[in-house]
């Protein structure tokens, strides 16, 4: 069930692409990329971490009818995606990032329209706070010290980002050092700078802009929990990492020269390979126990 969900991921990935960038040969060369990264050997090889392919699962559906205007199977979607993923509350925020894009609307018709999808996050929250018989473990601490934790990510989001690019061999969940300088304020600063940029321009690129920032706000450690750092977690920034890919794809698509055009789109095919027997390689592992605790006791997981 876990690599059927997915291989849904994947499809509807590439449907939502396909919708908003009229590609398919750029749609095709990110989905691909995103299909065979390692990220995903951890929520498909452990089921506890499923959740993180399920709730993307469900973000994406959603993200597609809320573009096609059946806003019924978005609340359904959405409802489906808090069930898996309590971080789903933030689904409003990839919502509204997808109504800003469409050319149609005022901004009182757009408050109307992502009004009942703000509305289910709030109930959820309410009813996970005050009637879920599990209950809600929240320490209770100083503004200062979620401060300084969300401001010292810097170590951990540029580990994200390497994992992204080209991931290890193998890291299961680690512990992680927090920065002791600025470095976090910059890679906001960046972030902001981005998500202004496209919503100024009314940009397709603001989805994918938000996906990748937004989804890591539930992973900046406001409220501390361990592990604090997955290659799990990434699964939603990935989304909008090979979302902003694509759209790279299909400017690299249109360039006259044909040759140039074919060179520089056989390094994604190469990059994809070379992700692909990585993810062969975790797999190999997961599958054979002795072998996977004699790698992770070595490991600094």
């Amino acid at each position: 069930t876990s690599l059927l969900a997915h291989l849904l991921l994947v499809l509807a990935f590439f449907e939502l692409l396909v919708f908003c960038l009229e590609s398919i040969p750029a749609s095709f060369l990110a989905a691909l990329l995103f299909a065979v990264h390692p990220i995903h050997t951890e929520a498909i090889n452990q089921v506890s971490c499923r959740s993180e392919t399920f709730g993307a699962l469900f973000l994406v559906l959603a993200l597609i009818f809320y573009l096609r205007e059946k806003r019924w199977l978005v609340g359904l979607f959405q409802i489906a995606a808090l069930l898996s993923k309590e971080s789903a509350v933030l689904v409003p925020v990839f919502l509204l990032a997808a109504d800003l894009v469409m050319p149609k609307g005022k901004v009182l018709d757009r408050a109307k329209r992502i009004a009942p999808f703000i509305l289910i996050s709030v109930a959820y929250v309410l009813y996970r706070k005050y009637a879920c018989p599990v209950p809600m473990h929240i320490e209770s601490e100083m503004l200062n010290l979620k401060l300084q934790r969300v401001l010292s990510m810097a170590p951990a989001l540029i580990r994200y980002f390497k994992t992204l690019f080209w991931p290890p061999y193998f890291q299961l969940f680690v512990s992680i050092d927090f920065a002791k300088n600025l470095w976090t304020v910059s890679l906001y600063g960046i972030a902001l700078w981005s998500l202004w940029d496209a919503w100024r321009r009314k940009s397709v690129s603001l989805i994918g802009s938000v996906l990748l920032f937004v989804g890591f706000a539930p992973y900046l450690q406001v409220v501390a929990f361990y592990p604090q750092w997955a290659e799990h977690f990434l699964t939603i920034p990935a989304l909008g990492f090979y979302f902003l890919l694509a759209i790279v794809f299909r400017s690299i698509l249109s360039v006259q020269n044909k040759k140039l055009r074919i060179a520089i789109l056989i390094l994604p095919c190469i990059w994809a390979a070379c992700l692909g027997y990585r993810t062969y390689e975790r797999n190999q592992l997961y599958n054979d126990l002795n072998r996977y605790y004699a790698v992770l006791s070595k490991s600094n997981s």
